[in-house]
């Protein structure tokens, strides 16, 4: 039987250097791409194989229940539509909620995400350091007929992070799956047996996030509270993100940023003429609606307006109804 890497999943080889899973011995657990991950923080990225039909075709002919994680800035109809797909017993799992500002009920998050996303099944909120919430995943895997639990979600949304939280609280020593800030780290399944069950740790699902400049990824990775940040739009005046997109609204307004506090934001006026010339998109933005980013963060748009927005592919954003208000 080929061997995994039980950081990455990856059948390991030992011929080719550039492709997944090369070590230098079969003989170790780990290819160099994780060695040097978890060793010394080291990201190399690698061509991708993904295929999310084939994944879930997988948990359906195995069976099992499935804990899909997404985090918070990056809830839209994209990410969710991955969720939907799922056919198995499943549950939604926000990650990453510590981040979420404490003045934001989660009530209010999870009765939006039932109004405007459909999700009937139950909605769980974690801390991905907290051991009360590894607790709960714990206790929900015991009360579960199914002993195959899956854990799926977008890619980078914290799910190989918490699960090596889980394994420490359970003293797997000797299991340690690759993490980083970068999406594509797990490359396939990674199978852990426990007592009371068997993990699967997968691929993350791809998705139309923002794909820049690694150094932008890592900024947008937030891991404290976010303090969101209001700005009192005049007509034509613009916001700039880290001199890579601009966001323009063609009439006074209240924009509201939800993101990381690494990143830096500037507002600006209609005379100064940076990224106008970059790619332009122009939408119509309802009352109380979300303007996400994806793999960054979000703009809450107050007032209906026209947006236009330069530098960023249509397909990288997505305007949805705010839990904010209305």
């Amino acid at each position: 039987m080929n061997k995994k890497c039980l950081g990455c999943g990856v059948t390991l080889q030992n011929t080719n250097e550039e492709a997944p899973g090369y070590t230098k011995s079969l003989d170790m657990d780990y290819c160099m791409r994780c060695f040097r991950l978890i060793h010394y923080r080291e990201f190399l990225k690698l061509p991708v194989s993904y295929d999310e039909t084939k994944i879930l075709n997988c948990i359906e002919k195995k069976k099992g229940f499935v804990f899909y994680f997404v985090d918070f800035l990056n809830i839209c109809k994209e990410t969710l539509d991955h969720y939907h797909r799922i056919k198995a017993p499943k549950m939604l799992v926000i990650s990453k909620s510590d981040i979420i500002p404490k003045s934001i009920y989660l009530k209010k998050v999870k009765d939006w995400l039932q109004q405007e996303f459909g999700v009937k099944e139950q909605i769980l909120f974690i801390n991905q350091t907290s051991k009360q919430s590894k607790k709960k995943i714990l206790e929900i895997m015991e009360n579960r007929e199914e002993k195959r639990f899956y854990f799926l979600g977008i890619t980078n949304a914290g799910k190989s992070t918490f699960l090596n939280g889980l394994l420490d609280m359970l003293e797997e020593e000797n299991r340690h799956i690759a993490v980083s800030e970068m999406p594509d780290t797990t490359l396939d399944f990674i199978e852990i047996k426990l007592s009371i069950g068997t993990i699967y740790d997968s691929q993350g699902f791809s998705y139309h996030y923002l794909d820049t400049e690694d150094a932008l990824i890592r900024l947008a990775n937030n891991k404290k509270e976010i303090k969101p940040v209001t700005y009192q739009m005049k007509e034509n005046e613009s916001l700039i993100l880290e001199n890579l997109i601009r966001i323009n609204s063609n009439k006074k307004n209240s924009i509201t940023f939800f993101g990381s506090a690494n990143l830096k934001l500037q507002k600006v006026y209609e005379n100064n003429i940076r990224l106008k010339n970059s790619y332009k998109i122009v939408l119509d933005v309802p009352n109380n609606s979300q303007l996400v980013l994806k793999g960054i963060g979000f703009f809450y748009i107050k007032q209906a307006c026209e947006l236009t927005i330069y530098g960023l592919e249509k397909y990288a954003l997505e305007v949805i109804p705010s839990f904010m208000g209305g």
